[in-house]
């Protein structure tokens, strides 16, 4: 989204919306930000996209009446109905995990060269190029606003999140590295040979193989947490992740990881069946 789309979209929604209550968090003294305020917040938003789509469909409303990018109502219908199916939403969405901090740096990077394109990215991390054009307009809004150098000097200043891991810190201060040299240079070559990548020649793995395989992790990644007593969706955003798309297939092989996630949705569906993690 361009910084005039973004803005106008961010003019557009009420003081009190569910967007602006999970971006700014508790508003101190009960008082909502300023005009000027919410429509910064948004502007140095670079998940805006996923932020407004995720946060109206926790809240159970509609988007409001603007004229949303279609990745945006997409991830809203999608997030919204959790019966529908859609693979590269899945798969755009699993980037954005903390425990998949490596290949999020490298896309991130990629998407912020000029010559990286979705199809380039998508060879270089073996998926649809559909689920990085997705991953860019919903988490990771640089395409557009590449020509802004206070945007990008911006994401370079954040701080990584508390509680992170060594390893997660890690993969941070990787990413934000490549991010930039991706800035510096625009070259895709640079970036990959720095990350320690050959350039793609061809998808060895097909999008069917590639989804199974992140279904498979985020069943570990889940089952892992949950043996750790993380239960909630801010603990454990892998769990989060398989219950919101139900990914967890109708008979499997008995293991201790199965066992750990069926006992857990077998819990939350009888305490609650309208619980959201």
């Amino acid at each position: 989204m361009r910084r005039e789309t973004v803005e106008t979209l961010a003019f557009g929604l009420p003081s009190a919306s569910p967007y602006f209550r999970r971006v700014f968090g508790t508003w101190l003294s009960g008082q909502a930000p300023s005009e000027r305020d919410r429509i910064e917040k948004a502007l140095f938003d670079p998940a805006f996209g996923s932020n407004v789509a995720g946060s109206y469909a926790e809240a159970g409303q509609l988007l409001p009446d603007l004229e949303w990018p279609e990745a945006v109502r997409r991830a809203h219908e999608r997030w919204s109905n959790p019966e529908i199916a859609d693979d590269n939403l899945l798969l755009a969405e699993c980037f954005s995990l903390p425990d998949n901090g490596n290949q999020r740096g490298v896309m991130r990077a990629l998407l912020a060269c000029e010559d990286g394109s979705s199809e380039f990215v998508a060879d270089c991390l073996q998926c649809d190029a559909e689920a990085v054009t997705l991953f860019g307009e919903l988490y990771w809004n640089v395409r557009d606003r590449r020509a802004e150098p206070f945007y990008f000097a911006h994401l370079l200043e954040e701080m990584p999140p508390a509680g992170q891991s060594l390893e997660e810190r890690r993969q941070w201060l990787f990413g934000r590295d490549l991010l930039r040299l991706a800035i510096r240079t625009g070259s895709v070559q640079v970036v990959l040979a720095t990350a320690g990548l050959l350039p793609p020649i061809t998808s060895a793995m097909t999008t069917d193989s590639r989804i199974e395989q992140i279904v498979h992790e985020l069943l570990a990644l889940a089952a892992t947490g949950l043996a750790k007593g993380l239960t909630s969706g801010r603990e454990n955003p892998a769990l989060a992740v398989v219950l919101k798309y139900q990914l967890l297939p109708k008979a499997q092989e008995p293991s201790i990881a199965n066992d750990l996630l069926y006992g857990f949705h077998s819990t939350v569906s009888t305490c609650n069946p309208s619980m959201r993690i």
